[in-house]
């Protein structure tokens, strides 16, 4: 497990560029994407964090959960402990359930989590761009997941002919961490990128040893495998965008807090989908289709001391259509419509399976007003198949 201090960090750093002349950095505002399209930061009526890659690349050898546990309002339990220990987070005080994970503006949801909320131990830090952290409620937007606020974790893209970087980063409990992230352009229209990371360490024990027992507790392993691959095709006015990513990863836990034990768990996701772009003069639209799978196994000893393997599958569908319509003096009219889908199986209860589906149109309103005043109204339909139908306004 990585800290800020306590560790050498041997850190290797190989790039590979282009010999097109020397790069240029142009210094933009902020942009990030509150209401769904980017805007300067300036002009968004949310109020936002942004974590900027220059942030990131200070952050070595911390994980997700422990970047975000830096910003104001949010707790991740259990961020600075075991990295095989479940990272539940909570913001603005809103239970962990309530805060929508998105990669790319696109909703993660993990049905074989009891709260269907994303595992951000799934997630590399080498493949972030930035980090945008919507707080308050963003339930018209983005529906009842929303009501603590919305984490968009945004990858990155190619924008040389061809770079490559390569990372490796030792630390005590013998950590380890190795990535390789490649990316180019083809001419004006094609792009790829193609991540991979692996981390391991040998973990310490969850549970605590009393004073009473004189041999140490097993440490808990943990070992995680992540891959990403983007292609896009672009033009003045069209963007198109295929994904895959794969994520998989297993280690060790104890029976609670002061048992040690030889328990052991195993996760897996694969994720792939679409991004369709499109704009002209005044309008934006966007098409996202994306479909997740996620398997998990936990090996442990029941109550009696027989030894049990809890297993669990979930999949989620996502397909979100919206539309974004310039209007006078930086106003905007969106209108959105989200279809979701989720099973899951519980193979620990004779297979049962779970599903249900959830069909949400919605538009908001957002009008400048003055310097400091400005107009958003906002109304969404959550239609579910099980428990009914419910609106979100603001």
């Amino acid at each position: 497990m990585l800290h800020k201090s306590s560790l050498l960090f041997v850190l290797l750093e190989c790039f590979f560029l282009s010999s097109n002349g020397q790069d240029t950095t142009k210094l933009n505002a902020v942009t990030v994407t509150s209401s769904k399209f980017e805007v300067e930061s300036r002009e968004s009526s949310k109020p936002v964090i942004v974590i900027d890659q220059e942030v990131i690349k200070r952050s070595v050898g911390k994980d997700v959960s422990q970047i975000l546990l830096e910003e104001t309002g949010l707790i991740v339990n259990g961020a600075m402990s075991n990295p095989s220990k479940e990272k539940n987070l909570y913001l603005q005080g809103a239970a962990a359930g309530f805060t929508l994970i998105l990669i790319d503006g696109i909703p993660m949801n993990d049905p074989s989590l009891p709260e269907a909320n994303f595992d951000l131990r799934l997630l590399s830090v080498n493949q972030i761009e930035r980090i945008e952290v919507l707080t308050g409620s963003q339930s018209v937007l983005y529906g009842s997941d929303a009501i603590g606020g919305v984490i968009n974790i945004i990858t990155k893209k190619s924008e040389k002919d061809f770079d490559a970087q390569m990372n490796l980063a030792y630390g005590n409990l013998n950590t380890l961490q190795t990535g390789l992230n490649i990316g180019q352009t083809f001419g004006e229209h094609w792009e790829y990128r193609l991540d991979f990371n692996r981390y391991t360490t040998d973990g310490i024990s969850e549970a605590a040893k009393p004073d009473s027992i004189a041999e140490d507790y097993k440490k808990d392993e943990f070992a995680k495998n992540a891959g990403l691959l983007k292609i896009a095709y672009k033009t003045r006015n069209l963007r198109i965008e295929s994904f895959g990513r794969i994520a998989q990863f297993q280690g060790g836990f104890d029976n609670g807090s002061w048992q040690d034990a030889d328990n052991e768990f195993r996760s897996k996701l694969q994720n792939y989908g679409l991004n369709v772009y499109f704009d002209k003069e005044k309008w934006n639209i966007r098409v996202s289709a994306n479909n997740s799978f996620s398997k998990r196994e936990y090996d442990r000893l029941d109550w009696t001391g027989s030894p049990v393997t809890d297993k669990y599958d979930g999949q989620s569908r996502n397909i979100d259509a919206i539309a974004n319509y310039q209007l006078p003096k930086k106003g905007r009219i969106i209108l959105g419509f989200l279809y979701q889908q989720m099973q899951v199986t519980d193979y620990t209860a004779s297979s049962e399976i779970s599903q249900y589906e959830i069909y949400s149109p919605y538009i908001t309103f957002f009008q400048p007003l003055a310097s400091r005043f400005y107009v958003d109204l906002g109304i969404r339909l959550n239609s579910h198949t099980t428990v009914g139908s419910n609106y979100n306004y603001h």
